[in-house]
């Protein structure tokens, strides 16, 4: 009966196991973060110094590096400041729903 329900669904036992460590791995991250009291921008800045020309984004036909990533975000950023937004100030974007455009918002807007 186990074995056909892994069957029937197509997955192998090693897949499933293997993404319960990497779900297990990023809680303890998290966690981790939380008690070194790590924003998400500041997470991602250490990234960028690791990680700068690593691909970080890929859609369609364009990838993002993580320096393309924390460069946009900041372009993003300065122009809501040159706006007059400030921190605490709510806001709504309407914008096109791409990888890139989701992740530098949230890079920009969460510190």
């Amino acid at each position: 009966m186990n074995n056909i329900c892994w069957s029937q669904c197509g997955l192998s036992k090693s897949f499933t196991f293997r993404g319960a460590f990497r779900y297990l791995r990023l809680l303890s991250l998290v966690y981790m973060y939380q008690k070194m009291d790590m924003t998400v921008p500041r997470v991602f800045k250490e990234t960028v110094k690791s990680f700068a020309h690593k691909k970080c984004l890929v859609h369609e036909d364009r990838s993002w590096t993580f320096q393309d990533l924390e460069d946009y975000s900041n372009r993003v950023a300065n122009y809501l400041i040159r706006e007059g937004y400030k921190p605490g100030d709510c806001i709504a974007l309407f914008m096109h729903n791409k990888p890139v455009c989701t992740k530098s918002c949230d890079l920009c807007l969460i510190g």
